[in-house]
């Protein structure tokens, strides 16, 4: 079987005549430990593999290396982290990287739980508001359903609900990247 060579590798060979400063060379490492991690991130958040595999594919690394795919991977399930989706395997592949940030997370559960429960209860006004505002039409009766996703008031009522909490997300989501650029993995 033959070797696999690295990024820079096959770039070095397809260009023996040329010779790369030293900051090239850091800025193209750089570059593939950051591709190498958005694989990682993209193969766990798929479901290809779970925080043991992650585990153990990260151990395949020379040491700094390592470190440095643990901190970008680390950004990028940060970044992975939305509040119209369940978060728990991403939690989850965070936990494994950094027992540090267990508080955080819940931080970031509680507030998810939050938004749900109030979005829940907004989905209702709207529906209240559909049926009375049909009612008035005539329109009426059990066979009327409202369909609030659909709807102009559930765009509005959505987006004003949503900033408040988009805005704390993020803030929680840089002081979990703050807890990632200060650690050693």
């Amino acid at each position: 079987m033959g070797e696999i060579k690295s990024a820079i590798e096959l770039a070095m060979e397809r260009t023996n005549c040329l010779h790369l400063s030293r900051e090239e060379k850091e800025k193209l490492k750089e570059e593939e430990v950051k591709s190498r991690a958005q694989g990682l991130c993209n193969r766990f958040l798929a479901g290809d593999f779970h925080s043991r595999e992650l585990e153990r594919e990260l151990l395949a690394y020379p040491r700094e290396q390592r470190t440095q795919i643990e901190k970008s991977l680390f950004h990028c399930l940060t970044e992975a982290i939305q509040m119209e989706q369940d978060n728990e395997g991403v939690f989850h592949g965070i936990e494994t990287l950094s027992q540090g940030s267990k508080i955080l997370i819940q931080k970031i559960r509680a507030l998810l739980k939050d938004y749900q429960e109030r979005r829940k209860k907004e989905s209702q006004k709207v529906e209240k508001s559909l049926l009375g505002r049909w009612a008035a039409l005539g329109i009426s009766g059990s066979a009327v359903k409202v369909k609030v996703e659909g709807s102009t008031e559930w765009e509005e009522a959505l987006t004003r609900l949503s900033l408040p909490f988009r805005q704390a997300l993020a803030q929680i989501q840089d002081e979990l990247r703050k807890t990632g650029d200060a650690r050693t993995i």
